[in-house]
């Protein structure tokens, strides 16, 4: 066993005995994988899980990584990393745990981590429990990747907040690349949903994962259509195209819905400079206060907008212009 990268290249590691059921991942797997994570190592925080040797997070100081997080829950392994320490410096913590104590020491302790690399035993199926478990606690950061070492037999993990982006397979392992979705919320009373509206779902759908179109509750102000009937709406102008489009509601603060659903971003429409000033002023409150990113985007037609259907609604005047004509018929009723 050696280091194949970076600044102790070369440098000879002591294997794990035979006998303690540690699998090295190969010099070719290890090198595969970590120049697909290359732009990612240097700089970055990076946990190892089911350390065994070390070897995989011994390759990441040697390459550059800000810190690295070594976890196993087998004593003898801890002393197999404490030796193949010696001589490499850099920042580093071992954790004598198992996995799941350490992912929960990791969150309570509001550690981010950038790349989480994970080589569980080959005989126990564990890629759905660490890919929920890493999901769950959110440790990694917007940009951070969890990559998962296991037997090409099995099943690669799914999950609803990570997506699964990549496999690469060497010999008899596979190694599975999640990354947390990008995603984005949309926000209004939609008292109707607009073409406008609609400008800015089609716009999220390019950038993002996944789209929430959340309708804001808010009891001191009273909407013409019921809530239910603006779900309806918005499923009819999306033409039931749902694959990245989520239709919610909620009573709270936008940001704390975004943090509740692992949500970064907020994609927000102006229509004048009255708009814009408003937005910017929310757009700080919510990084500030919830970590959240606001966009803004400038309408197409400023004269488009949720009011101006309901006045021309009520002169019986042409609103073609500013919704679907699928739903003007619900619109009337």
């Amino acid at each position: 066993m050696r280091i194949i990268s970076g600044k102790y290249r070369g440098k000879k590691l002591a294997p794990p005995p035979q006998s303690s059921g540690i699998r090295p991942t190969t010099d070719r797997a290890k090198e595969a994988v970590f120049n697909i994570l290359f732009d990612k190592i240097e700089g970055g925080v990076f946990l190892d899980l089911f350390s065994g040797s070390g070897a995989i997070g011994i390759e990441a100081l040697s390459r550059g990584a800000k810190k690295v997080y070594f976890v196993d829950s087998d004593e003898r392994s801890i002393d197999l990393i404490k030796r193949n320490l010696k001589g490499i410096e850099g920042e580093y913590r071992i954790l004598n745990m198992d996995f799941q104590k350490a992912v929960n020491y990791l969150k309570d302790s509001g550690r981010k981590i950038d790349i989480a690399y994970c080589d569980p035993p080959y005989t126990k199926n564990m890629g759905t429990k660490i890919v929920e478990s890493v999901a769950n606690s959110r440790i990694l950061n917007y940009s951070g990747v969890l990559v998962i070492e296991r037997n090409k037999e099995f099943e690669k993990a799914d999950s609803e907040i990570l997506e699964h982006y990549d496999t690469r397979i060497y010999a008899l392992s596979a190694f599975d690349f999640y990354r947390r979705q990008k995603r984005c919320a949309i926000t209004g009373t939609f008292d109707p949903f607009t073409k406008g509206h609609l400008d800015l779902v089609n716009k999220a759908k390019e950038l993002f994962d996944k789209v929430y179109i959340v309708i804001l509750r808010n009891e001191k102000k009273v909407a013409r259509y019921s809530l239910e009937k603006r779900k309806e709406i918005i499923k009819v102008a999306l033409k039931n195209n749902f694959d990245k489009a989520v239709i919610d509601s909620y009573d709270g603060l936008t940001i704390d819905y975004c943090n509740n659903n692992d949500i970064q971003y907020i994609l927000r429409g102006v229509r004048n400079f009255h708009d814009m000033s408003y937005e910017q002023e929310m757009a700080e409150y919510n990084y500030k206060n919830g970590g959240v990113t606001t966009l803004i985007m400038p309408a197409r037609n400023s004269e488009i907008s949720s009011t101006a259907v309901k006045e021309n609604i009520d002169k019986h005047s042409d609103i073609s212009a500013f919704v679907d004509e699928d739903i003007i018929k619900i619109l009337k009723e």
